[in-house]
This record gives C-alpha cells, structure tokens and sequence, in this order.
C-alpha cells in the first residue's frame, strides 16, 4: 500500500495482504488456517483447480488462461468466476481507502486480454461509484526477479533504520 509518497507498513507489517480477506463463508481451507480467504479461489493454482472441476483437460493455469483466450468455455467461466472473487477482494479495498490506481501482478499480467476486462467490469459492478470509476486499474509486467526486487525494496528501509543510531539522548 503506497501512501503519500511512502510505502504503509501497518503496525506489523502486513498491510496489504488481500489474498485473506474472507470472501466464502465456508469454502475451502487456506494455508492460514482459515476457510474461504481470497487466495482459495483467486489464485494461479485455484484457476487450474477450477477449471478443472468444469471439465477443462489442461494442465496448468498458463493452459487455462490460453484457453480462455481460444474460447474453450470451461476455462473462460474458471477464469470469469476468478475475475469475480479477486474483485471482491479489490472493492473491499476501492471502498474502504479510495485508491486512484490499483495494480494487479502475479501471473494473470501475463493475459491482459483475458483477465482485465473481467476484472475491471466486475470491480466496477462491486464498488461504490465515484469510487468505481475513478480507480485506475492496471496489470503490472512481471519478470523473473519482481518478487525478489519487491522484497528487497520492503526490507532495505526496515534495515537501514535499524542501522541508524537514535538522535534522541537519554537524560
């Protein structure tokens, strides 16, 4: 979460981890522990899951996503029905803090055709307007070393504040 010019940590440090908003009262069990977080149903591997489950016969979601951009009805309802449970997560967001961009990364960038217009018409349909229409939304470009640049990027001011002496004296 970027605000005013800074990144926003939060009071722990997990601001921004959308994927365990709760999104299906009783749907399937997350790796946190709890049931129907958004990562459940809006994920890389829950894309494949799904699709399979409707009868598709790929093997990866990369196969799914290709799918849905030939028009294999299977995966593109898996990917519509994923489009729809991310939005939630997203218009918890829009209409909790008003944001003017939302960048979405992870593997779905990859099939902008696919994924952005189901994302944005079903973000649009579950936020608040001016909100709705006034929040940019944007798939971002991956490539091989994001995650790691990201990282480091959240932790070197963590550590270079632990680095720094206090100004502040005692007494």
């Amino acid at each position: 979460l970027f605000l005013n010019g800074d990144i926003y940590r939060g009071t722990s440090g997990l601001v921004g981890e959308i994927g365990h908003i709760p999104v299906m009262a009783d749907g399937r069990l997350c790796a946190c522990g709890r049931r129907g977080c958004l990562e459940t149903v809006a994920s890389w591997p829950a894309l494949l899951r799904r699709a399979q489950e409707l009868g598709f016969r790929g093997t990866s979601p990369e196969d799914v996503a290709k799918g849905a951009q030939e028009g294999d009805v299977c995966a593109r309802q898996a990917c519509q029905e994923m489009a729809d449970h991310l939005s939630m997560g997203l218009a918890a967001l829009v209409n909790l803090l008003n944001p003017d961009l939302i960048l979405v990364g992870g593997e779905i960038a990859a099939y902008p055709g696919v994924f952005y217009p189901l994302l944005r018409k079903s973000l649009h349909q579950r936020s608040l307007e001016p909100a709705a229409s006034q929040a940019e939304l944007r798939l971002a470009g991956m490539h091989a070393h994001t995650g790691v640049s990201g990282t480091a990027g959240l932790l070197l001011p963590v550590i270079l504040e632990g680095l720094t002496p206090y100004s502040n004296s005692l007494g």
